[in-house]
């Protein structure tokens, strides 16, 4: 199955309530390895052909974060598919993500001491 980016807005959240969000790593607690937006949070949204689930959010991976500060290794996206396996081959991309893994940052300004759980009971 070949993948295509998907625009956001087509998933049903318009771009200005698309909220900026930071994934954090699957495996080194605590760590932000990208940021993104957040799409959607319908458990019965199909992303990369697979429907989220409930522990599940869709995010617009937009860059990778805190390179500078060692995070040069390139996490396994939880779902791979064929063409998307890590998160630098997820940027521009809609991705499932672990809903407890993404934090919405508080502001525009979006810093890592500004972070929040990213809100439930989007579509």
């Amino acid at each position: 199955m070949r993948t295509r980016r998907v625009q956001a807005a087509s998933m049903g959240i318009s771009e200005s309530r698309q909220k900026q969000v930071y994934l954090i790593s699957l495996i080194n607690k605590g760590r932000v390895v990208a940021k993104g937006k957040l799409v959607t949070t319908d458990s019965q949204r199909e992303i990369l052909g697979a429907k989220l689930g409930p522990k599940y959010c869709g995010v617009l991976v937009e860059g990778l974060e805190n390179i500078e500060l060692g995070n040069i290794i390139d996490e396994e996206v939880p779902r791979p598919s064929n063409q998307i396996r890590t998160l630098i081959d997820a940027i521009g991309y809609v991705i499932p993500w672990p809903i407890t893994h993404v934090k919405q940052a508080r502001s525009s300004s979006c810093t890592r001491n500004k972070l929040v759980p990213a809100a439930r009971g989007q579509s």
